[in-house]
């Protein structure tokens, strides 16, 4: 058996595996849309992504509510519970939460692509299972 070359034994960059999530998330929207389902296909592709934070997600996406606040100037805000109530708010499509997990695991650790926040948020919104919060931009 040949020896892989160093430069053939290396994980993907992280860069690499954010464009995959990014497209595993936009082929979830685009899927549900489509179909009204997700396929079994696309869950293994988002748990061999994500991991055990897709669960974690999948297990929010069903039980937390994401709720949309849409202003009058097209501006949106997510907002999703934590597992003890509290409000976590996150800029639709941006991958950040200010949760710990996030905090430790994506930003300090770099073992996980997201937290369990942004993924259920992202998982509802391609669902459509929100509530929309149209709320008057302030002059």
């Amino acid at each position: 058996m040949d020896e892989l070359e160093p430069s053939q034994n290396k994980a993907p960059s992280h860069c690499s595996l954010s464009q995959l999530a990014k497209a595993l998330i936009d082929r979830l929207q685009q899927e549900y849309l489509d179909t009204n389902e997700i396929s079994l296909d696309l869950l293994v592709s988002l748990y061999q992504c994500f991991g055990n934070t897709f669960e974690r997600a999948l297990k929010q996406a069903d039980s937390k509510p994401l709720i949309l606040f849409k202003s009058t100037s097209g501006q949106q805000l997510w907002k999703v519970q934590s597992s003890d109530d509290t409000s976590i708010y996150i800029l639709p499509h941006v991958n950040f939460c200010k949760c710990e997990a996030f905090k430790y695991q994506v930003l300090k650790q770099n073992v996980a692509l997201t937290c369990k926040h942004y993924l259920s948020a992202e998982i509802n919104y391609a669902r459509k299972m929100f509530k929309l919060n149209k709320s008057v931009t302030r002059q």
